[in-house]
């Protein structure tokens, strides 16, 4: 797996000494190779481990993109943990679902919800950019630090 190191940035703005927001952004740039080569060795198992049923039945429809497709849906994935300094030993799949294909939307689950709300986030936007060797996903959170606590 090729990875970026874990990128997460910080930058604080005061507004008033009891109130200040920030920006929290996770940054993940995957290979496309490496995804063939799970697909080759693992195939459906390596599909259901980290892909939702929507994303699998749209590279079934999409054959000749279809590791292009999974690759940024990876990096997505990664970017919002990355964002969330979370460990990876759990599946992806089991933290972040993707819905939506032209537009994303970001679901967290188990520790990545909890994480998300112990950090007083309320929306991760992503933004996936694709190319024929690798993808890259950048995920952007707004955190209120009053709101901590509160749904992501």
């Amino acid at each position: 797996m090729t990875m970026v190191t874990p990128t997460a940035i910080s930058a604080s703005t005061r507004t008033s000494h009891r109130y200040s927001r920030r920006v929290e952004v996770g940054v993940d740039v995957h290979d496309v190779h490496d995804v063939v080569h799970a697909l080759c060795h693992f195939g459906d198992q390596y599909l259901t481990r980290v892909f939702n049923e929507e994303e699998i039945a749209h590279v079934r429809a999409h054959p000749l993109t279809d590791a292009v497709f999974l690759t940024g849906r990876y990096a997505a994935r990664e970017a919002v943990v990355k964002l969330l300094r979370l460990d990876n030993a759990v599946p992806l799949r089991a933290l972040v679902d993707l819905s939506g294909v032209a537009s994303v939307r970001v679901e967290l689950r188990g520790e990545a919800l909890d994480a998300a709300r112990h950090k007083g986030i309320t929306e991760i936007l992503l933004s996936i950019d694709h190319g024929r060797r690798f993808a890259t996903a950048i995920a952007v959170a707004d955190v209120d630090n009053l709101n901590q606590g509160g749904p992501p």
